[in-house]
């Protein structure tokens, strides 16, 4: 995964005056190697804030460490916050990861840096390195467990860890001191509690009651809104690897804080972005959810809002270009980009057949796709009027006009290609016929965003909002693409009632020529070209 993603999430919006030159606000400025690790050896814990004196956005921190470093002054142990310009320093980035950029936080223990992926917050600042100090609570009534295992309210990614462990001793390979190592590695889950149970007698108790452990060793993994989990500590297991793999849930919205989860399993990420206030989000996640129960072993799934602008940014990074949502792709570590095809139905099938293709390496694209105005197909719907995001609600959800609206892409989408020429041609002969009170516009969601009561699950689509029902769920037509069964399809569901003439998609010219071939043919041959082209009673 892309570490950039969460760059930009940190942004801080406080403005402050800083000198380039001098990071100042801290315990101590690290100006070479020997006084950094004379430093580590001092402390065993600290805070490491690196900055660069030609970096801009270093200047938004300041304000950020002053107010941490007052409130690290009122803690017991007092744990030191030091400050290192990466541009006089250069030795500390063999100690960052290849893809850390300044301005970057680490907490450092006995040595080893821990780096902060959260939102640039100073208590969540200060919250890291309690939790860096003291990564494990012990746990000593049943009622504290109880209190544990409760998440707080409206916290539905809590995730709470607790180990019960009877037969164990101080030993530096013990497994309380395994469970300790594996907790360091989950300061920077936000939402995370971490605590352990040694009392032998109330774990005994506990065992026999079967209240939460089947195992006098047991790891209790709760998360909201699921089942708890239960690992046999006895049992030989890599520990943090059971964590981070049962830490998340099915299907989640992508988050800083579980983000790091996610970046410990390891596994390839698809990620559907969806617009949070459409009415039909939880049909689309309950497809996503089903597609996920098929491959869970192999790939993690999670979503995100692909309203929000830092959204789009990321859609458009990971090969998504166009406005259509939901939209999926592949957020891969290796430059790889897999978009699922923008504007292909979202079913389970179409989605668990483009899982399969990735897992079986059967298509890879190697760059970002540039979206560009498709000219011919501009051309094909020049009949068509235009609606836009903007005007949707005056021109379309506004009442006393029956309006029939075309949902198509014009990035790299063969359906709205082919369905051009009949619905250009159904919007050209409502013209023509001039019925006042019926409009006939069309929409391109590779570069307008739909209204959040449209589903556009499938692309093109065509809808109908009766004049004087201007409420979900719209009218979908799901007939051929067939201009005389779109117009009888309209004529049978407006609110403001009219009627076709005969050969309604023919203009007088067609019709006249149409008729005149017609009384040429045979009595079957009439009869199998009034079908076709005359008889309305279609199943609509």
């Amino acid at each position: 995964m892309d570490l950039k993603w969460f760059a930009l999430l940190i942004a801080v919006t406080l403005s402050a005056d800083c000198v380039l030159e001098n990071f100042a606000i801290g315990d101590v400025n690290i100006t070479s190697e020997a006084q950094f690790k004379n430093f580590t050896k001092e402390n065993e814990l600290f805070l490491l804030g690196v900055s660069a004196k030609w970096c801009k956005n270093c200047c938004h921190y300041e304000p950020i460490y002053k107010q941490v470093l007052e409130v690290l002054d009122t803690l017991t142990p007092r744990i030191k916050l030091a400050r290192a310009d990466i541009s006089k320093t250069n030795f500390i980035k063999k100690f960052m990861a290849e893809n850390d950029e300044v301005p970057v936080i680490y907490a450092v223990k006995k040595g080893k840096f821990y780096k902060y992926h959260d939102y640039v917050n100073f208590a969540k600042i200060v919250n890291f390195v309690d939790r860096m100090y003291l990564p494990v609570i012990t746990l000593k009534s049943e009622e504290e467990i109880e209190k544990f295992l409760t998440p707080p309210e409206g916290n539905n990614n809590y995730l709470t860890l607790v180990a019960f462990i009877y037969d164990d001793d101080d030993a530096d390979d013990s497994l309380a001191k395994q469970y300790e190592k594996v907790s360091m590695a989950l300061a920077n889950w936000v939402n995370c509690q971490v605590g352990i149970v040694r009392d032998k007698a109330l774990i005994k108790e506990l065992k026999q009651r079967e209240k939460w452990i089947p195992y006098l060793n047991s790891l209790v993994l709760s998360k909201r809104g699921a089942d708890d989990k239960v690992l046999d500590l006895a049992l030989p297991q890599n520990l943090g690897n059971w964590i981070t793999r049962n830490g998340v849930g099915l299907v989640e919205e992508l988050t800083p804080y579980n983000y790091q989860v996610y970046k410990g399993i390891g596994l390839p990420m698809l990620i559907m972005f969806l617009d949070k206030n459409n009415v039909n989000m939880d049909e689309y996640l309950d497809i996503f959810k089903k597609v996920a129960r098929d491959f869970e072993d192999h790939i993690k799934f999670v979503w995100l809002d692909g309203t929000e602008e830092i959204n789009k940014q990321r859609k458009r990074k990971i090969g998504l270009v166009t406005e259509i949502l939901p939209s999926l792709a592949f957020n891969l570590a290796d430059g790889r980009i897999y978009p699922y095809l923008e504007g292909k139905p979202i079913t389970r099938e179409s989605i668990a057949e483009f899982v399969t293709e990735f897992l079986e390496n059967k298509h890879s694209v190697k760059n970002v796709p540039d979206y560009k105005p498709d000219i011919e197909l501009e051309k094909k719907y020049k009949d068509t009027p235009i609606v836009t995001r903007e005007t949707f609600d005056e021109l379309v959800l506004g009442e006393g006009f029956d309006v029939v609206v075309l949902f198509y892409s014009s990035h790299k989408n063969q359906e709205s290609y082919t369905i051009a020429p009949y619905f250009n041609k159904l919007a050209k002969r409502y013209g023509e016929l001039e019925f006042t009170n019926l409009r006939v516009y069309r929409m391109d969601v590779a570069i307008q965003s739909v209204h959040k009561f449209v589903k556009t699950d499938t692309i093109p689509s065509i809808y109908l909002f009766p004049a004087f029902h201007k409420h979900p769920p719209y009218i979908r037509y799901t007939g051929d693409m067939d201009v005389l069964r779109m117009m009888f399809f309209v004529e049978k569901y407006v609110d403001v009632k009219f009627e076709l003439p005969d050969v309604p998609h023919l203009s007088p010219d067609e019709a006249e020529e149409y008729w005149d071939k017609k009384s040429k043919l045979t009595p079957e041959q009439q009869q199998e070209e009034a079908k076709r082209h005359e008889i309305r009673h279609f199943d609509l």
